[in-house]
Order: structure tokens, then C-alpha cells, then sequence
């Protein structure tokens, strides 16, 4: 089964017009060898005839064989990486992308959980995107054309190594407290709105006041509150036509939130600290 996928992968980087040119000089070739049989009788001689009169081959199977050997590697055209709201945290390469192209890729991860397959997608023009999800970044990688896994190292390197970042902020906190944070690190509005809950933490109030608290979109509030109420960290009561939304009384829940907060306010701190010593960004 492992060597028909990796037969199937290596036809899948084929050159397509190159394949054809193989498959009908291949089947040239064999439809006149038969025609040859119909009119001479299989003996060394005959053979002999036969490739004697068929010289005008060999150049065209060296030219194929040059060509495919002289095919310039397919280039990286762009490298994008995508937090869980399909918002771009890096991007390198001077190609972007269309959004009819992206939007679909994006869409198929949402609700995945975590993922290390690598897909890919082939465009008209020749190009291939190949995507993945882990964690909760999601790697897009645009070509020039199909290409070997060694290729990707380089960009799936990219991706570990943030992955690798939120592992060591993250290292001394309680694993479920942990596993909050990594994905609100990737969700920088349920990150916002919660620990805008959290400040307020006994009101309640309807997604529309919540975003304008928050100064975002409503439609973004709108899907962040609704992923914080599925994670049973909001709770929700309706009154007449109207719905509002606070943080949960649920202890266990707050303790989670409590330790999600104070590891938070410990990072800004650092991160002030070290602004203090090296210089604000520019």
C-alpha cells in the first residue's frame, strides 16, 4: 500500500506534457513492433531490421530524458502563516494569493481541533498551494509547481518554531489552564473580550454593548462569544427579545481563568519591563 501512495506521489510531481510525450512515444513503439510482426518473422535479423529502421527514436528519448533532467525545481512563491481567525502572523515572498483560493482553506479548518496532514491544491496556472494545520497556526505554502517533501522542510521548520514559542510561554502553568491559553493566544478576540468579562465580571450585558466596549466588530464578537460559550466559560439569559451575556459562576471554570489572567498580567509585565530596557518598537 506504501508503494502504490508513493508511486502515486511521484506521478503527482510528473511533468504532465513530459508524461504524455513518454506514454506516446512508449505506445508508438509498441503499436509499430506489432506491425512489424504481422510482416516479418521474430528473428534476431528481423529485430535488428526493425530497430535499424527505428534510429529516429533514440534522439527523441534523450531529448525527453534531457529535458526532464534540465527542468529548472519548482520556486517558493509564498509563505503565509494564519492564526484561527485566517488573520496572516507571517508572511514572506512578494506572491500573494487570491482570496478565492484562501478563503475555502481557511474554512475547511474551522472546528478542526489539531491536524498535522499535509494537503495540497492545484491551481490553473501551474502552481501548487500546499497547506496544513497544527495547533492553532495554519501553514500556506505557494509554488511554482509541484514539489519534493524535502522543499517544505524549510517552511514546516518556520511553523515548529512557533509553535515551539508558545510551548515555553506557556511552560508553568497548570495544564488546563494551559490548554486555555494556547488557544486563546491564537484567538486574539475571545482573549480580549474574556479578560474584558473578566474585568467586569458580575455585569451583563448584550454582544452589541460587549463589542462596543471592545471597540471590534460586532460579527467578530458575535463568533467569539458564541466560542466562549461553547467552552462553558459564558453564560447566557435571555430576557424578552433580548440576550445577555456574562462570565460563568462556575468556581472551577473562574480558578481556570483566574490562573489564564495572572499568567497573562506576568507576561505584559516582562514585556513592559524589557520596552523599559531596550526601546519601545518604532
Amino acid at each position: 500500500m506504501a508503494g502504490i501512495k508513493h508511486i502515486l506521489d511521484h506521478l503527482r510531481r510528473a511533468n504532465t506534457w513530459m508524461a504524455i510525450a513518454i506514454l506516446a512515444l512508449t505506445g508508438w513503439f509498441i503499436d509499430s513492433f506489432l506491425w512489424f510482426l504481422e510482416g516479418h518473422t521474430l528473428t534476431v535479423a528481423g529485430v535488428a531490421t526493425f530497430l535499424a529502421h527505428s534510429w529516429y527514436a533514440l534522439p527523441l528519448l534523450a531529448a525527453i530524458i534531457l529535458i526532464l533532467r534540465l527542468r529548472r525545481p519548482s520556486a517558493l512563491l509564498s509563505l503565509t502563516i494564519y492564526d484561527e481567525r485566517g488573520v496572516p502572523v507571517h508572511h514572506q515572498g512578494d506572491f500573494n494569493l487570491d482570496e478565492t483560493v484562501i478563503k475555502p482553506i481557511l474554512t475547511s479548518y474551522e472546528g478542526a481541533v489539531t491536524t498535522n496532514e499535509l494537503h495540497y491544491l492545484e491551481l490553473p496556472t501551474g502552481s501548487v498551494v500546499y497547506f496544513l494545520r497544527q495547533g492553532g497556526l495554519i501553514l500556506v505554502a505557494c509554488f511554482s509547481g509541484p514539489v519534493h517533501a524535502s522543499q517544505l522542510e524549510p517552511s514546516l521548520d518556520l511553523l515548529k518554531t512557533q509553535s515551539t514559542s508558545t510551548e515555553f510561554l506557556l511552560r508553568d502553568l497548570p495544564i488546563d489552564a494551559a490548554v486555555l491559553a494556547a488557544r486563546l493566544l491564537n484567538a486574539p478576540v475571545e482573549r480580549d473580550l474574556l479578560v474584558l468579562l473578566w474585568r467586569y465580571r458580575r455585569m451583563a450585558m448584550t454582544i452589541e454593548a460587549w463589542a462596543q466596549q471592545l471597540n471590534y466588530d460586532s460579527k467578530l464578537v458575535v463568533a467569539a462569544m458564541h466560542n466562549l460559550e461553547r467552552l462553558a466559560l459564558v453564560d447566557c439569559q435571555k430576557v424578552g427579545d433580548m440576550t445577555f451575556y456574562q462570565l460563568t459562576n462556575n468556581d472551577a471554570k473562574l480558578e481556570r481563568l483566574r490562573h489564564f489572567i495572572t499568567w497573562r498580567t506576568g507576561w505584559l509585565t516582562r514585556v513592559h519591563r524589557v520596552e523599559e530596557l531596550v526601546g519601545a518598537k518604532n
